[in-house]
Order: structure tokens, then C-alpha cells, then sequence
């Protein structure tokens, strides 16, 4: 079952797919547009993970596709130059990445360097991952946004009961 797409890659004329079943691999498939026509085909298939894939994003810039696994974990491949390569792997959860977003931005933290927020994903676990270019979490930051997160959810709470 395809679990996840997205466009990127040289000129914006690929689209990367996600397909894995319940239990298993998941295969990550870069298919190629014709320029002569309107049809894609499939143009590399790489074993992504041994384990299913339950959310994908891809980068501002086209050039990194994310993929969250039911284990919890972040896999980076890198989609220029037309080849698929293997990035890294960042383990970030308890339980099944739900959703995961590739914002492109920076975040200042008080006393210290900007942090560089590649990849944001959130899972089963109730946990926020903000993961940098250099692959650290940031766990300071998921409290701190787990904590507003039930600042929130109370507040909201008086309004709806």
C-alpha cells in the first residue's frame, strides 16, 4: 500500500513514493515524468526501511525526503542528482510517527546558537520531535511545547465542557 508521497527532485519532475504493508519492508520509488508526455514511470526502488512507513514530508527545497517508520524513527534519503541515497536515521519516538512536516526554519533559543529545525514529527506518543541539520533532538524544546501543548488543551477545555 502506498503510504506517502510528495514532488522533488531536479526541476520539480519526480514524485517519490512510500509503499510498505502492516508488518515488513517499506520501498521508497522515484518515479521520473516523461518530457514528452504526461506519464511517470518508475525510475529507482530501495528498500527504505525492514520496518512500515507511517508518515512522509518532504523538504522546502525538494532535495530531502523524510519518512517516519511505526517504530518511531526518522530516515532521511537524499533525492538529488536523479539517484536516491540513504541519509540518516534519528531515532525520535516511543510509538508510530503520525505526521511529520520539513519547515525549513530557525528557531532562537535563549543563551545559545539558532537551532535549525529540518524535520518536525509528532507520533502516537504525544511527543513533538524537532530534529536539526546535525540529527540532535532537542528535547528541551518538546517540553517546552508538550507543556504549552496542555496549557492549551486545559484552557481549551473550559470552553468546551
Amino acid at each position: 500500500m502506498v503510504r506517502g508521497c510528495a514532488w522533488g527532485g531536479e526541476g520539480g519532475l519526480e514524485v517519490f513514493t512510500t509503499a510498505s504493508g502492516r508488518r515488513g519492508n517499506a520501498y521508497l520509488t522515484r518515479w521520473e515524468k516523461s518530457l514528452s508526455t504526461d506519464e511517470f514511470s518508475p525510475a529507482e526502488v530501495t528498500t527504505a526501511s525492514d520496518m512500515p512507513i507511517s508518515a512522509t514530508a518532504m523538504s522546502g527545497d525538494g532535495r530531502t525526503f523524510c519518512l517516519g517508520g511505526v517504530d518511531g524513527i526518522v530516515r532521511t534519503f537524499e533525492v538529488g542528482g536523479g539517484r536516491l541515497k540513504k541519509g540518516r536515521r534519528i531515532v525520535c519516538h516511543d510509538l508510530p510517527i503520525t505526521s511529520m512536516s520539513c519547515p525549513d526554519l530557525q528557531m532562537q533559543t535563549v543563551g545559545e546558537n539558532a537551532l535549525t529545525v529540518s524535520v518536525v514529527s509528532v507520533s502516537a506518543d504525544s511527543k513533538v520531535c524537532f530534529v536539526d541539520a546535525t540529527d540532535r533532538v532537542d528535547w528541551r524544546m518538546v517540553i517546552v511545547l508538550l507543556v504549552a501543548l496542555m496549557m492549551i488543551l486545559k484552557w481549551l477545555e473550559r470552553f468546551i465542557l
